[in-house]
């Protein structure tokens, strides 16, 4: 009887060794989650509550500084000699008698200037062309007597053009019918005529059927 009770007594105290040490590990494990727990928190709320650092970009718009040009100064023209004597030159024959550029042109190459020499000379004379084909006009007829077709003829021949050789023959002052007589009578101081055969020399010489009359009739009195 005695030991049925002990035996009793030991198992009863067993079984609440065993119930302790279940609530212990029990308690324990909760208290490492709780831990756990805690500890997550705590990192998850210093996580949220710490400021975080913007980064603000600024656009700077490119300052634009006005740049004031100075005005371009053109290259002083260097003149050579020979340019200088090429005008030179074409203005004293100027001085002295009329040309047309052409003319003017073929008398500076006879002197043996370069041809840029007598670009240079011809386009930097001051001159008027259309005058100088009247003078030249004049010259021929304070020289000899021509009709107004044959006078137009030889400015072509020095080279004016057909415009500035007509200026010259239209505004000439000349009696053409005069210069019919005047050629009348240098053909007939040199050789004998007929009056048939000295009309028609003066046609030919491009006066006009009545200037040629009118010249026949003056010297074959």
């Amino acid at each position: 009887m005695k030991k049925l009770i002990t035996l009793v007594l030991i198992g009863a105290l067993a079984a609440s060794l065993t119930a302790c040490s279940t609530k212990n590990e029990s308690l324990a494990s909760n208290s490492s989650v709780t831990s756990s727990s805690a500890a997550s928190s705590g990192s998850a709320a210093k996580e949220t509550t710490e400021p975080r650092e913007t980064e603000i970009e600024t656009t700077e718009e490119p300052t634009t500084e006005k740049v004031t040009e100075k005005p371009t100064e053109k290259p002083t023209e260097a003149i050579s000699t020979e340019y200088s004597n090429a005008l030179e030159s074409a203005e004293g024959y100027l001085l002295t008698s009329s040309f047309s550029k052409e003319g003017l042109r073929d008398q500076l190459k006879f002197e043996k200037y370069s041809d840029n020499a007598i670009k240079y000379a011809l386009d930097k004379i001051n001159t008027d062309w259309n005058d100088n084909a009247v003078k030249t006009a004049e010259n021929y007829l304070s020289s000899s007597s021509f009709s107004k077709d044959g006078l137009y003829d030889q400015l072509i021949f020095e080279k004016y053009t057909a415009d500035q050789a007509k200026y010259g023959v239209d505004n000439v002052k000349a009696d053409w019918k005069q210069e019919a007589v005047e050629s009348a009578e240098n053909y007939l101081s040199m050789s004998s005529f007929s009056k048939q055969e000295l009309y028609d020399q003066l046609v030919y010489e491009k006066f006009t059927p009545e200037q040629a009359q009118y010249a026949v009739d003056k010297t074959y009195k």
